[in-house]
Protein backbone atom coordinates (compact mmCIF):
# COMPACT_ATOMS: atom_id res chain seq x y z
CA UNK A 1 0.00 0.00 0.00
CA UNK A 2 1.01 3.59 -0.59
CA UNK A 3 0.78 5.88 2.41
CA UNK A 4 0.53 9.57 1.61
CA UNK A 5 1.58 11.93 4.32
CA UNK A 6 2.51 15.46 3.34
CA UNK A 7 5.03 16.89 5.78
CA UNK A 8 3.41 19.58 7.95
CA UNK A 9 5.90 22.12 6.61
CA UNK A 10 5.08 21.46 2.94
CA UNK A 11 3.77 24.72 1.49
CA UNK A 12 4.12 24.15 -2.26
CA UNK A 13 5.08 21.40 -4.67
CA UNK A 14 5.29 20.91 -8.42
CA UNK A 15 4.29 17.41 -9.52
CA UNK A 16 5.74 17.17 -13.01
CA UNK A 17 4.20 13.83 -13.90
CA UNK A 18 1.42 12.75 -16.20
CA UNK A 19 -2.04 12.68 -14.62
CA UNK A 20 -0.72 13.97 -11.27
CA UNK A 21 -3.88 15.96 -10.37
CA UNK A 22 -5.37 13.19 -8.22
CA UNK A 23 -2.15 12.88 -6.21
CA UNK A 24 -2.05 16.68 -5.87
CA UNK A 25 -5.58 16.68 -4.45
CA UNK A 26 -4.63 14.01 -1.90
CA UNK A 27 -1.53 15.93 -0.80
CA UNK A 28 -3.48 19.16 -0.57
CA UNK A 29 -6.19 17.50 1.52
CA UNK A 30 -3.61 16.09 3.93
CA UNK A 31 -1.64 19.26 4.49
CA UNK A 32 -3.21 22.21 2.69
CA UNK A 33 -0.16 22.68 0.47
CA UNK A 34 -0.49 24.47 -2.87
CA UNK A 35 0.28 21.86 -5.53
CA UNK A 36 1.01 22.57 -9.20
CA UNK A 37 0.35 19.49 -11.34
CA UNK A 38 -0.84 18.09 -14.67
CA UNK A 39 -4.34 16.75 -15.26
CA UNK A 40 -3.31 15.11 -18.53
CA UNK A 41 -0.35 13.40 -20.10
CA UNK A 42 2.54 15.89 -20.31
CA UNK A 43 5.57 16.22 -22.56
CA UNK A 44 8.81 15.99 -20.53
CA UNK A 45 10.30 19.18 -21.94
CA UNK A 46 7.11 21.16 -21.32
CA UNK A 47 6.96 19.86 -17.73
CA UNK A 48 10.55 20.97 -17.13
CA UNK A 49 9.90 24.43 -18.55
CA UNK A 50 6.70 24.79 -16.51
CA UNK A 51 8.35 23.72 -13.25
CA UNK A 52 11.34 26.01 -13.70
CA UNK A 53 9.13 29.01 -14.43
CA UNK A 54 6.84 28.31 -11.47
CA UNK A 55 9.72 28.02 -8.99
CA UNK A 56 11.52 31.07 -10.36
CA UNK A 57 8.35 33.13 -10.02
CA UNK A 58 7.82 31.94 -6.44
CA UNK A 59 11.46 32.71 -5.59
CA UNK A 60 10.89 36.24 -6.90
CA UNK A 61 8.01 36.63 -4.44
CA UNK A 62 5.14 36.32 -6.90
CA UNK A 63 1.79 34.85 -5.88
CA UNK A 64 0.82 31.25 -6.55
CA UNK A 65 -1.59 32.40 -9.29
CA UNK A 66 1.12 34.54 -10.94
CA UNK A 67 3.60 31.65 -10.70
CA UNK A 68 1.08 29.31 -12.36
CA UNK A 69 0.49 31.81 -15.17
CA UNK A 70 4.26 32.29 -15.59
CA UNK A 71 4.62 28.53 -15.99
CA UNK A 72 1.85 28.41 -18.58
CA UNK A 73 3.34 31.34 -20.47
CA UNK A 74 6.85 29.85 -20.43
CA UNK A 75 5.61 26.63 -22.01
CA UNK A 76 3.73 28.42 -24.80
CA UNK A 77 6.60 30.89 -25.35
CA UNK A 78 9.12 28.11 -26.03
CA UNK A 79 10.14 28.01 -29.69
CA UNK A 80 11.59 25.63 -32.24
CA UNK A 81 13.60 26.32 -35.40
CA UNK A 82 11.62 26.38 -38.65
CA UNK A 83 12.15 27.48 -42.22
CA UNK A 84 10.54 30.82 -43.07
CA UNK A 85 8.50 31.34 -46.23
CA UNK A 86 11.52 33.00 -47.86
CA UNK A 87 13.61 29.91 -47.06
CA UNK A 88 15.57 31.53 -44.26
CA UNK A 89 15.82 30.41 -40.67
CA UNK A 90 13.05 31.36 -38.26
CA UNK A 91 11.59 30.33 -34.91
CA UNK A 92 8.05 29.25 -34.15
CA UNK A 93 5.96 28.39 -31.10
CA UNK A 94 6.56 24.78 -30.08
CA UNK A 95 3.87 23.86 -27.52
CA UNK A 96 0.18 24.40 -26.97
CA UNK A 97 -1.50 23.66 -23.64
CA UNK A 98 -3.86 20.93 -24.76
CA UNK A 99 -4.38 17.34 -23.75
CA UNK A 100 -2.26 15.20 -26.10
CA UNK A 101 -4.88 12.44 -25.90
CA UNK A 102 -7.64 14.77 -27.17
CA UNK A 103 -5.80 16.13 -30.22
CA UNK A 104 -7.36 15.91 -33.66
CA UNK A 105 -6.91 12.64 -35.48
CA UNK A 106 -5.11 10.96 -32.60
CA UNK A 107 -1.95 12.95 -33.31
CA UNK A 108 0.09 14.37 -30.43
CA UNK A 109 0.12 17.75 -32.16
CA UNK A 110 -2.23 20.47 -33.26
CA UNK A 111 -1.90 22.44 -36.48
CA UNK A 112 -2.33 26.18 -35.98
CA UNK A 113 -1.75 28.59 -38.88
CA UNK A 114 0.01 25.80 -40.77
CA UNK A 115 2.45 25.11 -37.91
CA UNK A 116 2.46 21.83 -35.98
CA UNK A 117 2.33 22.59 -32.25
CA UNK A 118 3.04 19.84 -29.75
CA UNK A 119 0.12 19.25 -27.37
CA UNK A 120 2.11 19.65 -24.18
CA UNK A 121 -0.55 18.78 -21.65
CA UNK A 122 -2.87 20.67 -19.31
CA UNK A 123 -1.40 22.11 -16.10
CA UNK A 124 -3.58 22.55 -13.04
Amino acid sequence: PVVLAAPPCLERAVLNACYSASLAKLLHARGGARIFCWRSRVEDEAARIFGEAVWLSLLLGRSDRDAFEAGRFAVTADTKPVVARDGGPARSQKFTLRDPDESEGGESGVVSSGILLVAAGVPE
